[in-house]
């Protein structure tokens, strides 16, 4: 398997819209996020989401097969999506993710484990996208959370 570390230009694509996006806006919006909204988008690009880590079925692919999906937990207080984005921004933040070449095309692999003592080294977060959709992937998440923000403050100052 050719796995390969990512370019500066990828890493700072990450820590800028992603990992500084989530300290900045999700964090202080954490249910700020409708999947509804994002449904159609998944199903047009065959990306799977699933929040649960024990979908066994879908850790097996990891890294075998062509397929776009993120498998992780819910986190406390987060929505499906910001949950999504706090475990992509720990990947960010913690150097896990990497490129790989699936069926020669190439994937970013994303993990997170858990931070705590009780379930040291435990995975938390597996995922993989194509390199060319992930742009657009984490683009489409911010458009979501952008319109239910905009919607809240003309709610407030009516």
């Amino acid at each position: 398997m050719n796995i390969q570390t990512l370019a500066d230009k990828e890493l700072l694509f990450g820590y800028k819209d992603v990992l500084l996006y989530y300290e900045q806006h999700v964090k202080l919006y954490p249910n700020g996020y409708a999947l509804k909204r994002l449904q159609k988008y998944l199903e047009l690009q065959h990306i799977t989401l699933v929040n649960n880590m024990k979908d066994l079925a879908l850790q097996q692919n990891f890294q075998q097969k062509p397929v776009s999906f993120f498998c992780f937990n819910l986190t406390k207080r987060h929505s499906t999506l910001a949950s999504l984005l706090y475990h992509l921004r720990n990947s960010f933040a913690h150097a896990l993710v990497e490129i790989t070449m699936i069926s020669n095309r190439p994937y970013y692999c994303f993990k997170d484990v858990y931070p705590n003592k009780q379930k040291a080294g435990q995975v938390s977060m597996i995922g993989q996208i194509p390199k060319k959709a992930f742009k657009g992937f984490i683009q489409e998440l911010k458009a979501n959370q952008n319109k239910l923000k905009s919607l809240t403050a003309s709610n407030i100052s009516k």
